[in-house]
């Protein structure tokens, strides 16, 4: 019975080596397309203020809250709560930079993308 032998060692290991590539490649993917989906969705500017809000909120709400976005994104974005919004020409479309206490926190789409995936591949 052959087929019911344990694979060597050496394949088992190449079997589990092959999984993790496999995983991250469809987390690369998955990623790419969740980007382009945000990509389109931050197009308005509802969208948009949920996704700066959620950041903000993931950052502990530094306080006073500087807001560093691309400046149309700056132009749409229509913050909840007291927030200082900088139109900053170095920002790609969907960027965000945080101000806090010793420095500043920030994510690009992809990014943020990619955090999304990942979370959602572990729950």
């Amino acid at each position: 019975m052959p087929d019911c032998e344990a694979p060597p060692p050496d394949t088992a290991i190449a079997h589990d080596r092959l999984d993790v590539i496999i995983r991250e490649e469809a987390i690369r993917f998955a990623s790419i397309a969740t980007a382009r989906a945000l990509r389109t969705a931050l197009l308005d500017s509802a969208a948009l203020t949920h996704y700066v809000d959620d950041a903000l909120r993931a950052c502990g709400r530094p306080a006073p809250p500087v807001v560093r976005l691309h400046p149309s994104d700056a132009h749409a974005y229509r913050p909840q709560r007291d927030v200082e919004i900088a139109a900053e020409g170095s920002c790609e479309r969907g960027e965000i930079r945080i101000a806090v206490a010793g420095g500043e926190i920030g994510a690009t789409i992809e990014e943020r993308a990619e955090l999304l995936v990942r979370a959602a591949a572990c729950a």
